[in-house]
């Protein structure tokens, strides 16, 4: 099979889309049929919380050290191992169902889960920088909400006609394909442009790339980390408790995941517009950023109190599309190219602490006071990114005024 042109960054772009899918289509799967689990295995939502958590609970540890496997190993065969590492940890839940065997096959799955999507920003991030950046990561970013989408209306409805247990072994079917087209079309290499070469020859030798971080970008880094985690956790809370929610009120399993999954078909064009709305306005893009913040914390507090559900779920799909770009494309605005891979590594720890913790916690207000209130911490988290965003330009304009070689506020 021919090597894919690695002149044309737009097909790379697509490539890392198809890739990032898997990631979310795994991490969504225990979730989307979680009340056959409930049912078949007598777990709780607070466990199916816990183990939502656990695939990304590895991340507060192996962002770092994964960053520095792309950079020792090279990121194609850290891609592979990492999309089999998945492909395992699904695999041994079909057939290990204790509660204990699927926390440590979560837990592995989840390895393999970080460590690629910290290699998949890395390639968009080097050849996008200074360069559409973000539309190119409000497509990537994409990927991971239609995954969700894809597993919140489809595998429970696939679960209810055969069982939960094929519905997991299609999304290894699924992730086997694009393990298929990584192996046959990516490579490493890429030629940089004449200004990424310049930074390239200015950046200080003799540095690791896991260690050249200043103390301007770390701090800056984990702030962006802040913002990021309320975008992901918001959008994978609401995804995991609305159907939740509807069955509550009466609806068919099949049926509640569908109609939730229509908030991932509205993405599916409102993300990349977003990222490119945000290319356009420039220096105003945080307060496009802000405002869809809140406007979308607010579709996810009416879907939990009034109806039409529809509604709240279109609107939903619609108005978080114009955060994406703007948010990911915090790290390119302020890290230099020597130290994107380190710098992605610290915005992404922060961001797996959030997943970490805030799932099991939806669990368990679930259980506690039922899914009304867990869809509404969803939206507490997306109120939160009008408040980080606004602390990181805080930082990054006292940054600049205190260190000229750090980019200033575009």
């Amino acid at each position: 099979m021919p090597s894919l042109s690695l002149t044309n960054r737009w097909a790379v772009l697509a490539l890392m889309f198809f890739v990032r899918l898997t990631i979310p289509l795994h991490f969504q799967s225990i979730a989307a049929v979680a009340p056959f689990l409930i049912a078949e295995l007598g777990f709780s939502y607070s466990m199916i919380g816990l183990l939502m958590g656990l695939y990304m609970l590895p991340g507060i540890l192996l962002t770092i050290p994964g960053s520095m496997l792309g950079e020792r190993f090279g990121q194609k065969p850290v891609m592979l191992v990492s999309i089999a590492l998945m492909m395992g940890g699904t695999l041994g839940s079909v057939f290990f169902t204790g509660l204990g065997a699927m926390i440590a096959l979560r837990l592995a799955g989840g390895v393999g889960a970080v460590v690629l999507n910290t290699q998949t920003n890395k390639v968009v991030t080097d050849r996008f920088a200074g360069r559409e950046l973000a539309t190119a990561m409000a497509i990537a970013a994409s990927a991971f909400g239609l995954g969700i989408g894809i597993a919140t209306g489809s595998l429970g409805g696939l679960a209810e006609l055969t069982s939960w247990r094929t519905a997991l072994v299609v999304t290894i079917c699924i992730t086997a394909a694009t393990m298929g087209l990584m192996m046959g079309l990516y490579r490493d290499e890429y030629p940089a442009g004449p200004a990424e070469a310049e930074k390239r020859e200015d950046a200080p030798a003799g540095k690791s790339p896991l260690w050249n971080l200043t103390r301007q970008e770390t701090t800056l880094m984990a702030v962006a980390g802040l913002t990021q985690s309320g975008f992901v956790v918001g959008y994978i809370l609401f995804m995991t408790f609305a159907p939740v929610l509807l069955i509550e009120r009466g609806a068919p399993i099949s049926a509640a995941g569908a109609l939730v999954g229509v908030a991932a078909l509205v993405a599916i064009f409102s993300v990349p517009l977003g990222g490119m709305l945000t290319d356009r306005i420039g220096k105003y893009g945080d307060l496009l950023v802000a405002g869809c913040a809140a406007g979308t914390a607010l579709s996810c507090a009416l879907f939990s109190f009034t109806g039409p559900a529809l509604l709240w779920v279109m609107l939903f799909g619609l108005i978080r599309g114009g955060c994406t770009g703007g948010i990911l494309s915090l790290p390119g605005q302020v890290l230099r190219p020597e130290s994107r891979g380190a710098g992605m590594s610290v915005f992404f720890t922060v961001h797996y602490i959030a997943l970490a913790v805030l799932p099991p916690l939806g669990g368990w207000l679930r259980d506690s006071a039922g899914a009304a209130w867990a869809v509404m911490l969803a939206a507490a988290t997306w109120l939160s990114i009008v408040g980080s965003l606004a602390v990181f330009r805080m930082v990054q304009r006292h940054f600049a005024l205190s260190s000229p070689a750090l980019p200033a506020e575009r």
